[in-house]
């Protein structure tokens, strides 16, 4: 009998290599999880365009199975495209995330149409460009912020971006989640948006009780799903926070089939 009925993992430092593809050994071992009956979710910041490839690769586009995006802000199901979950930031918070950004000298961005929509390019955007494989394309302010965005990133220097969360945070308040989602990356989210939040709603429909769920992720903006989950694991790779959190830690990286040895413990025995 399965321990576990649904199995959410991360992408960037978890699924995916350095390389971003994914490795026959994981590959083939969440397969065999799905030949078991575990339904699949590919939980990420990235949106449908910068992950469809990813589960196109596991063959969840004929069968079904669930992507969380936009770190929690979109969850769609993969074979049809159906939409079950869609969050946005109000207008006008967006405008004001955008105002702080540009009195202290950063870029912004959203993500729509299979673009990444930026007030300006820099490295870090480009570096986003080559992790989605979506183009940047330079837009005004009033097209970052209308229609409605389910997220804005500020891509930047790390040093810089935990101030900057703080200076947004005490601005926005409760109307806006913000996150380091990877150094050079800052999220800012409708509030009460992560990963977590929407694993659970997702299982809540699907009637998958919390203690059959296992998630794997490496960083922050996977904290909420491993501590929502029955059994959270952490990467060998992951930050020391996640590390401390989860429940189990993998002694392979995400470059050398973590995921596969996580399963093979933990599931297909």
């Amino acid at each position: 009998m399965n321990r576990f009925d649904l199995i959410a993992l991360d992408l960037d430092d978890t699924l995916l290599r350095s390389d971003l593809t994914i490795g026959d050994e994981d590959r083939e071992a969440l397969i065999r999880a799905e030949e078991r009956g575990i339904l699949l979710v590919l939980a990420t910041g990235r949106g449908p365009e910068g992950m469809r490839r990813f589960w196109q690769v596991l063959g969840m586009d004929r069968r079904p199975g669930w992507a969380i995006g936009y770190n929690g802000a979109l969850v769609v199901r993969t074979d049809t495209g159906e939409e079950l979950i869609r969050h946005e930031l109000t207008s006008d918070v967006a405008r004001l995330v955008v105002e702080i950004c540009h009195t202290q000298d950063f870029a912004v961005q959203t993500y729509r149409d299979g673009q990444i929509k930026v007030s300006r390019e820099n490295d870090w955007t480009h570096h986003d460009s080559y992790l989605t494989g979506l183009p940047n394309v330079v837009v005004s302010d009033a097209e970052l912020v209308q229609p409605a965005p389910v997220k804005l990133v500020i891509p930047g220097d790390p040093a810089r971006l935990p101030d900057l969360k703080l200076k947004i945070v005490k601005k926005l308040g409760e109307q806006a989640d913000v996150v380091i989602s990877k150094p050079y990356f800052l999220e800012v989210l409708p509030p009460g948006v992560n990963k977590g939040r929407s694993l659970e709603r997702l299982c809540g429909i699907l009637g998958i009780e919390r203690h059959r769920v296992m998630a794997l992720g490496d960083a922050m903006n996977d904290a909420e799903m491993l501590e929502w989950a029955g059994f959270g694991v952490a990467m060998a790779n992951s930050v020391p926070a996640i590390k401390s959190l989860a429940q189990a830690v993998t002694e392979r990286d995400h470059d050398h089939g973590g995921v596969a040895e996580a399963l093979h413990r933990w599931v297909l025995t």
